[in-house]
């Protein structure tokens, strides 16, 4: 090994020490000898074996997927010397992940709609009944409908109610109108995140 190569992190010498003692450290968490390791992932010797895992030769990349897949790990713990987890553990953590971002985008989505409307449909309904007030003191003030004083205070009294409660309601929708604003940024960062993970 010439001097580049051995102050290189990346050099083919120690590439393959780190992918050598990744798959004896495999091979003993899984409690096999040389020879079982073997014959479970299709290599030659037990020799050939050795050699790999100390880092004298470096197996091809078909010898590598065939120990990942035949162990359930992934090759980036091999390749990377990343901690060796079961891939099947990772795929159902991945796949709780993928099931509640689909559920936020969903329901919280569907929640965020649900308040922008009801919050519409409120405004609207108090906006009919103060055209209705209005309309009763502008007859009034015409003198097409004649109203003692008791029922003027009460029109005047609702009207006002009904301001105040347009006003409140207006706000209200400028909340969730700002929260479903929010959420179409988070939904979108969530929808790439969904893509990326499959």
């Amino acid at each position: 090994m010439n001097r580049s190569q051995s102050k290189n992190p990346n050099s083919i010498g120690r590439i393959g020490a780190r992918i050598g003692k990744a798959i004896r450290k495999l091979r003993l968490e899984q409690g096999l000898t040389q020879d079982e390791f073997c014959k479970k992932n299709s290599l030659k010797t037990p020799t050939t074996l050795s050699a790999i895992e100390k880092g004298r030769v470096i197996p091809t990349t078909n010898t590598i997927i065939n120990i990942c897949k035949n162990s359930n790990i992934s090759s980036d713990a091999l390749l990377f010397g990343s901690a060796i987890k079961a891939l099947g553990d990772d795929v159902e953590k991945l796949n709780k992940i993928k099931r509640a971002l689909k559920n936020v985008l969903f329901s919280h989505g569907s929640l965020l709609m649900q308040e922008e409307m009801k919050q519409q449909t409120e405004i609207t309904k108090v906006m009919e009944k103060r055209d209705k007030l209005l309309e009763s003191l502008e007859a009034h003030k015409s003198g097409r409908l004649k109203l003692k004083p008791d029922q003027l205070e009460i029109i005047e009294h609702d009207l006002k109610f009904e301001r105040d409660r347009l006003e409140f309601l207006q706000r209200l929708l400028d909340t969730a109108k700002n929260d479903a604003m929010k959420y179409k940024e988070t939904e979108k960062v969530l929808r790439e995140l969904l893509s990326d993970l499959g």
